[in-house]
């Protein structure tokens, strides 16, 4: 990337849009804590997700800054699947080990 490719043309910047952002995170974790149901987690972060996705975008963050440019497709889901066996394993012995306790 050169100097040029720093910023995208139109996206706002500043300390406003980190303050902005810090706040919606504390009042999302509230929200879901403490007000919305359960069965509701999983679509509300899903739904979160893209908006900070769209936010970042707007504050300037290219695709590539964020981990989802599709060019790294291939290499991220390999490491993906090569990480899955071990942490299964992981969490296998935490379980059987606190159900001995």
């Amino acid at each position: 990337m050169n100097a040029e490719q720093d910023v995208k043309p139109g996206a706002f910047a500043g300390a406003g849009v980190e303050t902005a952002a810090t706040a919606m995170v504390l009042g999302y974790g509230v929200l879901l804590d403490r007000v919305l149901p359960e069965l509701s987690h999983v679509p509300v972060n899903v739904a979160a997700a893209a908006l900070a996705v769209f936010l970042a975008g707007r504050a300037g963050a290219f695709m590539d800054d964020m981990g989802l440019d599709l060019s790294r497709l291939e290499s991220g889901l390999k490491v993906g699947l090569l990480s899955v066996a071990p942490i299964a394993a992981v969490v296998a012995v935490g379980v059987t080990s606190s159900s001995l306790i």
